[in-house]
């Protein structure tokens, strides 16, 4: 009986055509604008790292100054950390790994060819930070731990540098000059592919393009640097000398991460002891004036407490969804006037022995099939409109200060997830959209049909 109204269903869609086909192409229509505006929202919140929301953990403590509580954040706890803290803080041995994270940017070459410098954005980091973010190397490896205490020119590029610096041959103990100082290469890493590089979530709320080198945290206080990243100061009125740089090796102003990996939950809480203990010494010495605060964030729990979803973002959520009601509404009330149309067919069947349960879902059946072949043209308008995006990011001229364009592509890349949002979308609409002319179709005596014939 099934196959018999799905039949049913298939002659009636050939023998409206233009009727079916524009009502085919409007619920295509706002399944693939709902899709696409989707699409740039589940990218932005996609957390790469879930798999490590229990081992792997941002640091906040309660640095501020007594007066006034940090704004910053809804739980009022900095992101961030003084250098003269996270040297403190990266000394503890009880994580199973740690890194310090704050950002660099400037001009890079090949001192060994004539071209033109590269602008690029990096991060200063410990040897950890690889494995804490699961960075893949193509060449070579990180630097020895001894680069972390004691400066080396050393330096691990990106895939990306190495191809327009090295036309992506292997540059390992190959040198390039970076901020007029030479470094020599020691790892390339591989061009990561998800959107939102998850250890800047403490310094920007809006995502960044992936590091394009990585450059020892020793690098500090060997070389005087204007950190790319928030710089914020509580109210200190300590002297700390009138040099724009060494002070910050001593005050207060906040401009470094700190992300820590634990093994077990044991070690977790050791390391919060350790947090506590160093927090109560400092306020022997006049630091950390506010009650004794601190948070170990997992990237999840961040990203939650912070709407790292972009709020601003669901406009076009809402957008797609606006859309997507009212090309329903319009695919109600044509499919209405189809099943209307054929009420005196429908009269015959009902004459000849169908109840109107069999009426109602050969009509429902009818819709679930319109529907079923708009999410079809709806993958493939989805496919074309990202595509479409894909290019108009990728033809975006230069910034004005020279730097690359960010590279947002990936942002507007579909995967299978959002290929099942699309279909099932698309036949739930169909459905939904179907019931109520459908209802009405079997509602209507067939006494009034059988005249007619």
């Amino acid at each position: 009986m099934f196959w018999y109204q799905c039949q049913l269903a298939l002659r009636a869609i050939r023998k409206t055509p233009i009727l079916s086909s524009v009502m085919i192409f409007i619920l295509a229509t706002g399944v693939a604008v709902t899709t696409i505006c989707y699409t740039h929202y589940y990218h932005l919140k996609k957390n790469p790292l879930a798999h490590k929301d229990n081992s792997l953990f941002l640091l906040q403590t309660d640095s501020w100054d007594e007066k006034n509580q940090y704004e910053g954040t809804p739980n009022h706890l900095p992101p961030l950390h003084s250098y003269r803290d996270s040297i403190a803080l990266l000394a503890s041995d009880i994580p199973l790994r740690k890194t310090a994270i704050t950002k660099w940017g400037g001009s890079m070459h090949n001192p060994e060819i004539q071209q033109k410098a590269i602008f690029v954005r990096g991060n200063i980091v410990t040897r950890d930070f690889f494995s804490m973010f699961e960075r893949e190397f193509i060449y070579g490896a990180t630097w020895n731990a001894t680069a972390d205490q004691q400066f080396q020119n050393v330096i691990v590029i990106n895939e990306d540098v190495n191809q327009k610096l090295f036309n992506g041959e292997n540059s390992l103990g190959k040198s390039v000059i970076y901020e007029n100082i030479q470094y020599q290469v020691v790892g390339v890493t591989k061009k990561v592919t998800h959107s939102n590089p998850t250890y800047d979530i403490a310094q920007f709320r809006w995502p960044q393009p992936d590091a394009q080198f990585y450059i020892p945290f020793s690098v500090i206080k060997a070389a005087e640097f204007g950190a790319w990243v928030r710089y914020e100061c509580p109210q200190d009125l300590r002297d700390y000398g009138s040099h724009w740089y060494q002070p910050r090796l001593i005050n207060s102003c906040i401009w470094i991460s700190l992300w820590y990996e634990f093994a077990s939950t044991a070690q977790k809480n050791q390391f919060e002891d350790f947090v506590r203990n160093y927090i109560q010494d400092q306020k022997q010495v006049g630091n950390y004036p506010r009650p004794t605060r601190f948070a170990l964030s997992s990237i999840g729990d961040y990203m939650q407490l912070n709407q790292q979803g972009y709020d601003q973002d669901k406009t076009t959520i809402y957008i797609g969804f606006f859309t997507l009601l009212v090309c329903t509404l319009n695919f109600v009330a044509l499919l209405l006037a189809k099943f209307m149309r054929a009420l005196p067919e429908s009269g015959v069947r009902r004459a000849l022995g169908a109840n109107r349960r069999v009426i109602f879902a050969q009509h429902l059946i009818e819709s679930t099939a319109l529907g079923s072949i708009a999410a079809v043209l709806g993958m493939v308008m989805t496919f074309a409109g990202l595509l479409y995006l894909q290019l108009v990011w990728k033809s975006a001229p230069a910034p004005a200060n020279g730097l690359p364009v960010q590279d947002n592509t990936v942002l507007m890349t579909p995967d299978f997830y959002l290929m099942a949002i699309c279909v099932l979308t698309a036949i739930t609409a169909s459905i939904c959209a179907g019931l109520y002319p459908a209802w009405r179709a079997c509602k209507v005596p067939a006494a009034n049909y059988l005249k007619i014939q």
